[in-house]
């Protein structure tokens, strides 16, 4: 979310902000309040030192499908293009996997999930290539299970 919402919208999306007063209201009220540029690498450089200082990486990226969002950060396709991020940001495939699977759910207190074994859930997604030597590898979808349940693909 943070590498679409520093981006220069373009031209024809500025343009449909007039047609919605409060929004453009809204992002001209919050560069207002912020401080120095707005830019991508202040994110990707908060997650680097907070990495390196040992201090747990969870992923699970906000989306905004609004049809006429000036952000194009979609639910599921964005998942994929944060993990890409945090091994940018320093962390290995399996930290970035990690990040979205058993640490969101040992920090959110979700002990019915986020690892696979005996007794949890089987929220579970069959891949094609390895995510651990490629983290886009993540998006070669071969199967996927909700709750034990095969869901298509």
């Amino acid at each position: 979310m943070m590498q679409e919402t520093t981006k220069k919208p373009s031209l024809s999306t500025a343009a449909s902000l007039l047609l919605k007063p409060t929004t453009l209201l809204a992002i001209v009220r919050g560069k207002s309040h912020a401080q120095g540029p707005a830019a991508y690498t202040n994110a990707r450089d908060s997650v680097v030192a907070m990495h390196e200082a040992g201090i747990p990486i969870l992923a699970g990226t906000d989306c905004h499908e609004e049809p006429s969002s000036m952000f194009d950060v979609k639910h599921g396709e964005s998942i994929h293009r944060e993990l890409d991020l945090l091994v940018e940001a320093g962390l290995s495939p399996v930290e970035a996997l990690c990040a979205a699977t058993s640490l969101p759910a040992k920090h959110f207190s979700l002990n019915d999930r986020g690892v696979i074994a005996d007794g949890k859930r089987a929220d579970l997604v069959l891949l094609k290539d390895d995510p651990t030597k490629d983290i886009r590898a993540t998006r070669s979808i071969s199967r996927i299970w909700c709750n034990g349940r095969a869901v298509e693909v």
